[in-house]
């Protein structure tokens, strides 16, 4: 895909997009089982909890099993450092929800829409949508991974094809500031609260 922004896809390349996924949160335990609370969701909520039995496979592997639907997934570590950030963020001027964690020289980020997301499966909304515009904001989501060299926060994969190559750019203070792209492809800076913050470590 070679869509340098949001306005120049079409309704083919948002079906194509909807087949990725991916979510951002907190993990809770129930004791018997841990629970994935999402605050960002490429897709609609399913109507039972995102719920699963962790096993340790080896040190660096964890399987996860469905409680509620049948599935089995595999959590390796990537990194590891004692220097963890974690924040869950509200958008100041939409309310929407993100998530931003750094381990070490590693990222994660997940932004949620500006505006809520329907029930219905994702590609059935972005082909039922009014207008090619309101299938394109169905998209505007952002799930991304990256890494920190030199202050820089690359990110190296995005539900956004064209996000990949770019700097988070986190500019941390009295509000937590992040560098985004608007839909016609113009740089903007979002501005988020932190709620539940960890403090941020100088070591």
């Amino acid at each position: 895909m070679t869509a340098s922004t949001l306005a120049e896809m079409e309704i083919d390349d948002l079906v194509a997009l909807a087949s990725q996924d991916g979510f951002a949160g907190r993990l809770l335990d129930s004791s018997n089982h841990v629970e994935w609370e999402r605050a960002v969701s490429f897709h609609p909520l399913g109507p039972t909890p995102d719920a699963g039995t962790l096993e340790a496979l080896d040190t660096d592997t964890l399987v996860e099993h469905g409680v509620f639907e049948e599935y089995t997934e595999h959590w390796r570590i990537t990194d590891v450092s004692p220097d963890i950030e974690e924040y869950l963020l509200e958008d100041v001027e939409t309310g929407a929800t993100a998530v931003l964690v750094r381990v070490g020289e590693c990222f994660a980020f997940g932004r949620s829409r500006d505006h809520a997301l329907g029930s219905e499966p994702l590609v059935e909304q972005i082909l039922g949508a009014a207008t090619v515009s309101d299938a394109r904001a169905l998209l505007d989501c952002e799930i991304a991974v990256g890494r920190i060299e030199d202050s820089r926060w690359t990110i190296s994969a995005s539900t956004l094809p064209y996000r990949s190559g770019r700097n988070l750019h986190p500019v941390f203070g009295h509000e937590i500031r992040t560098r985004d792209t608007t839909f016609d492809g113009t740089s903007i800076t979002r501005r988020w609260r932190a709620v539940h913050p960890t403090p941020r470590s100088d070591t």
